[in-house]
């Protein structure tokens, strides 16, 4: 094959290759290979054919097809077939320029995190805190590596080290907006601890939402810190990558967890990985970067340097740690990329776990024998090649296990009363006796499952771990100390505080809790209120 194909940006600005037919199979190989590129128009000029890209405002994704189509011919046909324009090739020589930095940045982030080494980083004089000695190096870790991770316990001070890490390209000017894309309780401690780290900002932070977010790229002067949900993200996608065009930005995604799933199909991961490529600067934070495996790390990893490919095409990587169960061979770029501030680092104590076995109520242990039967048996019929819907099915019914073993009430209904018929239990919790339904308890032993679960309220008997808890909980507070109870389902915590705890006005802190003026403080304080008035 002798013809020689032209890769340039033609005069009206778009990216063209001009490939004369050979009239055999590469002319498929062609059409496939361009087929399998987002954007790009065939045009069959007779003898020839124009390949055109369509969508050409994105400069990343120019260079990124530039790669592509470059790697792709030379590989099948050699170098010789294939001519790069200089306009393309300015574009080309940006992404290789790209991709030494992120090599040289991996070099620097791995010889930062050898032991033994002290680090005092340069900041802007602007920069009012003082960074903790376990802060330093992750500090000097941003600096120095540029798009970075920080996964660091709750506690540390993620957000302090990500402002100072920032403060002196905010100072130079080489980083003139920040956007913080995150969940809604992570808004307030951005805009407290700027303050805090630069003083009064002269401009307000703006909560980009209703008109801010319909006009977002066109908002750029009214703050310098922009703080967006990744639900108010997801749809403007194009808004935020003018914005990035506009502006010189360091883009902030916090509790990175969020766009974990390697799932190109999942809205919020598809949203970092397309607006990181325009972004100046990248930094994502979270506390608890991978819950599941190591799939989880993958889309917050290359949001990092989207357009260099860190750990290697999603399907190449989730192939390998799937068959592997480690990282592998990817293990040097991950560590050259984060650091993690350690609950050791802080000096926290460590956790004192005392196991507490309860036994089941009568009514509850039937309850939940009969339902993990039932669950043993499914399980059982369930053919071992469905592995996904094999995955799915535990998980549910895992979680239904948990709530019968927790309250059964849970399954039957939302949230309920129980109506305590039992006189220890009435004498113990301050509610009122009641006396049992007899009819219904001659009869218990012959009711279904389903009815059981759906009478449990009116069997006389709390659940026994609740039971547990609410008395340990009394015991505790009466020795002055202060108690918190951990629980996985709200229903749980409305009882605690309505009815078995309500005495002692418990607090419910849960997603729902707004950080704002009516948060638990100022209802307990109301509370507290009400609770001397009536004691006068």
């Amino acid at each position: 094959m002798t013809d020689l194909h032209i890769l340039e940006i033609d005069q009206a600005g778009k990216l063209v290759l001009h490939y004369e037919k050979a009239n055999d199979w590469r002319d498929n190989w062609f059409g496939s290979f361009f087929d399998g590129l987002d954007d790009f128009e065939e045009k069959d000029l007779g003898d020839t054919v124009d390949y055109v890209c369509q969508r050409m405002h994105e400069k990343s994704a120019v260079i990124q097809n530039i790669k592509w189509i470059k790697d792709a011919v030379e590989d099948k046909f050699g170098a010789e077939q294939l001519e790069i324009k200089p306009s393309a090739q300015k574009l080309l020589g940006e992404g290789e320029d790209e991709d030494e930095l992120f090599q040289a940045s991996t070099v620097k982030g791995r010889e930062i995190k050898q032991p033994g080494q002290q680090f005092n980083p340069q900041l802007s004089k602007n920069f009012r805190r003082e960074l903790k000695p376990f802060q330093k190096m992750s500090v000097e870790h941003m600096m120095q590596v540029g798009n970075v991770a920080n996964f660091s316990v709750p506690g540390s001070g993620k957000t302090t080290m990500t402002y100072a890490a920032l403060s002196k390209s905010l100072e130079d000017k080489t980083i003139e907006k920040i956007l913080v894309i995150g969940p809604t309780a992570s808004f307030v401690p951005w805009q407290e601890e700027y303050e805090l780290c630069f003083g009064k900002p002269e401009k307000r932070a703006i909560i980009v939402r209703g008109e801010y977010a319909r006009d977002f790229s066109q908002i750029g002067d009214l703050s310098d810190l922009f703080l967006m949900h990744f639900q108010t993200a997801w749809p403007r996608i194009d808004e935020i990558k003018l914005f990035f065009q506009k502006w010189k930005t360091a883009l902030i995604i916090d509790e990175s967890h969020n766009i974990k799933s390697p799932n190109l199909e999942k809205k919020w991961n598809t949203m970092a990985l397309s607006i990181s490529k325009e972004a100046k600067k990248r930094i994502v934070l979270s506390g608890t970067p991978m819950p599941k495996n190591e799939k989880d790390l993958w889309t917050q990893i290359t949001c990092l340097w989207p357009n260099s490919d860190p750990l290697d095409k999603s399907w190449v990587y989730n192939n390998y740690v799937e068959k592997h169960h480690e990282f592998g061979r990817y293990q040097p770029v991950l560590d050259s990329l984060f650091t993690r501030v350690t609950k050791d680092d802080l000096g926290l104590p460590g956790w004192n776990f005392i196991p507490k076995p309860i036994p089941l109520g009568k009514y509850q242990r039937q309850i939940y024998d009969a339902v993990a039967t039932k669950i043993l048996t499914e399980l059982k019929e369930l053919k071992f090649s469905d592995r996904q819907h094999l995955h799915r099915l535990r998980r549910a019914r895992l979680i239904r296990l948990l709530q019968v073993a927790s309250n059964p009430q849970l399954i039957h209904k939302m949230s309920g009363q129980f109506n305590i018929k039992n006189e220890i239990f009435a004498e113990q919790f301050g509610l009122p006796k009641e006396e049992p339904d007899a009819e219904l308890l001659e009869r218990v032993d012959d009711l279904s499952l389903s009815d059981k679960i759906k009478n449990y309220e009116e069997l006389g008997e709390i659940p026994s771990k609740i039971s547990f808890a609410a008395d340990l909980a009394k015991k505790k507070m009466k020795e002055g100390k202060k108690v918190i109870i951990w629980n996985s389902f709200i229903d749980n915590m409305t009882l605690f505080e309505t009815q078995i705890l309500k005495d002692v006005n418990p607090i419910i802190v849960n997603g729902t809790v707004r950080r704002s003026t009516d948060t638990g403080v100022e209802k307990w304080k109301e509370k507290q209120r009400v609770q001397g008035l009536n004691d006068k």
